[in-house]
C-alpha cells in the first residue's frame, strides 16, 4: 500500500525493512549467547540465515543488491 504500483518504491520499502527488521534478531542472538541460552541463540540464528535467503532470492527476482 505505501508503494502503490512504484516498484522503485516498493523496493526502496523492502530493502529498508530488509535491514531494519534483523537488527534486533543480532541483538537477542548476542543476547542469548552472552546468557548461555543456546535454545534461543539457534532460534535467532535460523531467522538470520532465513532473512539472508530472502535476501538472496529478491535479488535474483529483482535483479538488485540488497
Amino acid at each position: 500500500k505505501t508503494a502503490g504500483e512504484d516498484d522503485e518504491k516498493l523496493m526502496q520499502f523492502f530493502a529498508q525493512k530488509i535491514r531494519q527488521i534483523p537488527q534486533s534478531w543480532h541483538a537477542s542472538l548476542a543476547n542469548a549467547l552472552q546468557h548461555g541460552d543456546s535454545d534461543k541463540a539457534y532460534l535467532e540464528q535460523i531467522k538470520l540465515e532465513a532473512v539472508e535467503e530472502i535476501k538472496k532470492a529478491v535479488a535474483r527476482i529483482w535483479e538488485v543488491t540488497l
